[in-house]
């Protein structure tokens, strides 16, 4: 549910509200998960009702459509999934016949992942579909806030990747000061 209590709120209340949060509701991590919880149950029921697949899987297959040929790690990181799960949903993928491993003689850690034509088939019958859903989520925003929220969206991953390093070299230090 949307609360209602920002539109009592005066410019300034929010303003404060997000630069000092206060609340759980304020807080810049919660308020895009709540965004990412709602769009994805509509994304995910989607895959899940008209095509049986779940998002990860479609991850993985949107992926591969732009970078065929890659390793599971290669494939782990532009899907943003841990290897592990990578590993496990591969393997499934590969029995239901959605993916190939093209093993490499020479090392069998740099395997190559492909789709097969099944899971061509799969990526361009839900293309269509997601791309609608995408729409109609967007809807509500003109072209200039379009652009505006590509660019938040671009500049709040760049500082969360910048605090997350800054965070870990800090723990490095702290381990280090402590031995």
């Amino acid at each position: 549910m949307i609360s209602d209590r920002k539109t009592i709120q005066t410019e300034a209340e929010r303003l404060h509200g997000i630069k000092y949060p206060g609340t759980l509701e304020d807080m810049i991590d919660y308020r895009l998960y709540l965004v990412y919880r709602d769009c994805g149950y509509v994304t995910e029921k989607v895959c899940k009702r008209e095509y049986g697949i779940s998002r990860r899987r479609l991850r993985i297959i949107f992926s591969l459509v732009h970078c065929e040929g890659i390793t599971v790690s290669e494939l782990a990181r532009r899907a943003e999934l841990d290897m592990a799960q990578t590993s496990r949903t591969i393997g499934t993928m590969m029995r239901e016949g959605f993916l190939r491993r093209l093993s490499n003689p020479q090392n069998a850690r740099f395997a190559q992942v492909v789709l097969t034509d099944k899971g061509r088939q799969l990526y361009n019958d839900i293309l269509g579909r997601y791309r609608s859903i995408n729409q109609s989520l967007l809807a509500p925003l003109d072209d200039q806030e379009l652009l505006m929220l590509d660019y938040l969206l671009d500049k709040l991953r760049a500082s969360a990747a910048d605090l997350e390093s800054r965070t870990a070299k800090a723990s490095a230090a702290l381990v280090d000061d402590q031995k």
